[in-house]
């Protein structure tokens, strides 16, 4: 399970899981999503955004909540997000931060940032064979933002 990006800012995101992992003794990973429930955004008023820009959104989400989440302090500049050495206090006790979980399975653009930013990588209800297909293209993105894939747990 993943918590959709557009619902909140992502300083408050990073701000509500340290204060979750404090508590929970270091036990938490946060599952990141792009979201996806257009009937929901709109019943709640939140703009989803066209595809490519919701992907836009979610990636600057995702890189200013792992900064937040890791470095003393986060200056940011993008087009949805901007943070001026904002701060994310007190931090839990993970070392670099809870585990980056990215949901979903879109090759172009969620592989892409899972693999720059994810510690872990979900794809919910695949089956076997569409899990080892999409795993290999996040592979390929792995390759080539220069990461090793084994430091990705999937499921």
């Amino acid at each position: 399970m993943v918590n959709g990006t557009p619902y909140r800012h992502p300083a408050l995101v990073a701000n509500m899981a340290a204060s979750l992992d404090v508590v929970s003794g270091g036990r938490l990973e946060l599952g990141l999503g792009a979201g996806w429930n257009q009937q929901e955004a709109d019943a709640y008023g939140i703009d989803l955004l066209p595809m490519g820009q919701r992907m836009d959104r979610f990636e600057e989400a995702v890189e200013v909540i792992g900064s937040l989440l890791c470095q003393e302090t986060t200056t940011f500049k993008g087009r949805y997000f901007n943070l001026v050495e904002a701060r994310c206090e007190p931090k839990g006790p993970q070392q670099y931060g809870p585990p980056l979980v990215i949901g979903g399975g879109g090759e172009k653009r969620t592989l892409r940032i899972a693999a720059r930013f994810a510690q872990h990588w979900n794809l919910p209800f695949a089956k076997p064979e569409v899990f080892k297909q999409k795993r290999e293209v996040l592979e390929a993105h792995c390759e080539v933002v220069g990461r090793d894939p084994s430091e990705i747990t999937c499921s």
